[in-house]
């Protein structure tokens, strides 16, 4: 899912790390995927069969989960690096 971090980089990385199951959560709600769970977000993504509205829908995804990032205080950096500490 490379292309992913092409079209939404930060939603595409959040959604490997420890903050996948959010960054799932954003994107099934823009792209109307009613299980919003990482393994039902990957498969759609992994379809290949993407509308371009699904696409925007994906910029929309990126851009509302840079703000639910930058009003709690979150830095996607800083979660990774704990948790790879933690392991």
């Amino acid at each position: 899912m490379e292309w992913l971090k092409t079209i939404a980089p930060l939603i595409g990385t959040a959604l490997g790390g420890p903050l996948g199951g959010a960054a799932a959560s954003f994107i099934a709600g823009k792209l109307g995927i009613p299980d919003a769970t990482i393994t039902a977000v990957t498969d759609v993504l992994n379809s290949g069969k993407m509308t371009p509205e699904q696409i925007s829908g994906l910029k929309l995804a990126e851009i509302d989960f840079q703000k639910f990032l930058e009003s709690n205080k979150i830095k996607l950096e800083e979660v990774a690096a704990a948790d790879r500490e933690s392991a």
